[in-house]
Parts: C-alpha cells; structure tokens; sequence
C-alpha cells in the first residue's frame, strides 16, 4: 500500500485530510516539513509537458533508489516521473503524487485507485506519448535442405 498526496486542484483534497504537494506554480514542491538536501527537479510548465513523454519520464528514474519496491519502468508508463525525494513519484498529467511504494503494487492500479479521476487513468487523450512497443513477430522461413556439392569430374 502507498500514500497518496492530492495536488491542492484536485477534488476533496481538503476532505480527504491529504495535505497538498504540489501547486500549479511549483508543480514538484514538497511538503513543508520535508528538507531536501541533493538535487531537485526542474519546475514549470515546460518541464511537465517534457513528462508528457513517457521516454522522459523514465529518464527520471536513472536515480531511483534500489529498494523501491517498484520498477521505474512501471511507475513511467502508469504516468508518473520521479520526484528525487525518498520513493515519492508525480503523475505528470494530474500532477499528484504517490509514495511508499510497496512489493506487489500495481502503479497502474495504485494511481486509479488514489486519484480514479486523472485523466491519464481514464485513458481520456490527455498527450501522452509512450514508449513504442517493438513487436516480436516470429516468422517462420521454409528450410532449404543443404545439398551435397556436385562432383567434379576431370
């Protein structure tokens, strides 16, 4: 099970007791208790519609820690970019993040289940750009037999 941090803009956020993590100003701020010694992403309109891409959301998970319980792989393509903060990662369309990541999670299924209202998760056309799938497709050749060469005669 993770815990979900609703972006201020989202619906019940104030309902749910769920403090805010990000503003439309500064879409990756963290909470005000947490510190964050060592890098930071960049903010802005120009970066989120960079993770509109899901090449580069993965991009975003070269310094995923290696206990995380989850691939960066699955985390990117379920919409989300790494934050550089603990195990914590973004969606890059509603812009709430997830955290506590825990063997068995399904990011997909996490990220329908915290915010069922993304539109990324309704699979509504929100621009996201994937990874293309390369399709193994097995053909099959006929097979030649291999012939004896020809005698040469003199």
């Amino acid at each position: 099970m993770n815990t979900a941090v609703r972006h201020p803009e989202s619906e019940s956020a104030s309902e749910s007791g769920m403090y805010p993590i990000a503003t439309s100003r500064h879409p990756i701020a963290f909470e005000p208790t947490i510190t964050t010694a060592g890098p930071q992403m960049p903010q802005g309109e120009d970066f989120l519609r960079r993770m509109k891409s899901e090449q580069a959301r993965l991009e975003t998970f070269a310094r995923w820690p290696n206990r995380a319980a989850i691939s960066g792989e699955a985390l990117a393509k379920a919409g989300f970019f790494y934050t550089l903060s603990a195990d914590r990662v973004q969606c890059a369309f509603c812009e709430n993040v997830l955290r506590n990541w825990e063997a068995g999670d399904n990011a997909l299924q996490e990220h329908g289940r915290h915010f069922p209202r993304c539109r990324f998760v309704l699979g509504l056309d929100v621009g996201n750009v994937p990874i293309p799938r390369v399709a193994v497709v097995e053909t099959r050749q006929p097979i030649t037999p291999v012939r004896d060469s020809p005698e040469v005669s003199n």
